[in-house]
């Protein structure tokens, strides 16, 4: 019977995938921002506060180089006597720096979300937040067609451009939902979906584009699929899938990291590991990844080769990324937490 569930939820999202076509923010370490991807993520760990960020920069061979960073906390609380179903609460906030108008993306949202046990291994999560996103531009660092004198771009001509506003702020929402399975003491499986930008705010920086309604963020479905499998006490693998998409721009990513355990611990420290995987980015980016965990502490290191026909400018070079979570005091139950590893 739990074979049977599963199946239908893989059913659900596969479908969801076919239905849904400006990209979005992301990151090659999908699963070191939490947060941003799915909201029913919010307080799903083994722990009662959890801490971290992760900064990317790429592109810098061929351009200006575009800078993202996050930074989330969340925290579990009002847990019943077993622990078995609470609430999450937590904070994302996220800044973006992109092109040589330096085009700037601020996020903060608030996220609230709530955990039920279904059955014995079968956990239920669903999730909201609500933030503002706040994007400026440059327009003096940006050059036009009418400034083009024959020779060069010579910035004392007029650029002819009627744009009403150099920063533009909404409010943003998104919803998610998400389902851990504990297949076995070896196995986990975490399988999610979100919908970002629910209410498709506004966000040109002329007014007759807003005016007309034609240029309006449109909702972005991720979905995602994580397992952790235990082949020993010393090592793991932890795979996944993600997939996102929001009109034309798709992402595929598919990959996996093995986990060393160094020095083994109790089932809530878990000593130390070392990290080593390899991802895949459709048709743009191999990414390895290294890393390092003590205690409830982790750092990633990943870095993404292109592959893409932009491989002639950039020489294969992508963008790095680094990721760091802590995660503190320890929520108690009898029994084994079925609370995805991520």
């Amino acid at each position: 019977m739990r074979i049977e569930k599963i199946l239908f939820v893989l059913m659900i999202i596969g479908t969801s995938l076919l239905q849904v076509s400006a990209q979005d923010l992301h990151y090659t370490q999908f699963y070191a921002a939490p947060l941003q991807y799915n909201p029913a993520n919010t307080g799903n760990f083994n722990g009662s506060y959890r801490v971290g960020a992760i900064l990317r920069s790429q592109w810098a061979s061929v351009t200006v180089p575009y800078q993202t960073v996050s930074a989330y906390s969340d925290f579990a609380l009002v847990q019943d006597e077993y622990a078995n179903n609470w609430i999450g609460l937590g904070l994302h906030v996220s800044m973006d720096r992109a092109g040589d108008g330096i085009l700037q993306t601020f996020n903060a949202s608030g996220n609230v979300a709530f955990h039920k046990d279904l059955s014995a291994g079968i956990y239920i999560s669903l999730g909201g937040s609500f933030g503002y996103t706040q994007k400026s531009i440059d327009f003096s660092k940006l050059r036009f067609n009418s400034q083009w004198n024959e020779t060069y771009f010579d910035i004392e001509l007029p650029s002819n451009e009627s744009y009403d506003y150099e920063t533009r702020g909404n409010l943003d929402v998104a919803a998610g939902v998400a389902l851990t399975f504990e297949l076995s003491e070896d196995l986990i499986l975490n399988v999610g979906s979100a919908l970002l930008h629910v209410n498709e705010p506004i966000e040109s920086f002329y007014f007759t584009d807003n005016l007309h309604g034609n240029n309006r963020r449109n909702t972005r479905l991720v979905s995602y699929l994580n397992a952790e499998y235990h082949l020993n006490d010393y090592f793991y693998l932890q795979p996944g899938v993600f997939f996102g998409s929001e009109r034309k721009a798709r992402e595929l990513m598919l990959g996996s990291n093995a986990v060393f355990v160094l020095q083994t611990g109790t089932a809530y420290q878990k000593g130390s590991q070392v990290w080593a995987g390899l991802w895949y980015r459709n048709k743009d980016a191999i990414a390895p990844v290294l890393g390092y965990a003590w205690g409830t502490t982790r750092a990633l290191f990943s870095y993404d080769i292109n592959i893409s026909n932009l491989n002639i400018a950039s020489n294969y070079r992508g963008g790095g990324e680094l990721s760091i979570q802590h995660i503190g005091g320890f929520r108690q139950k009898e029994g084994r937490l079925h609370c995805p590893r991520f």
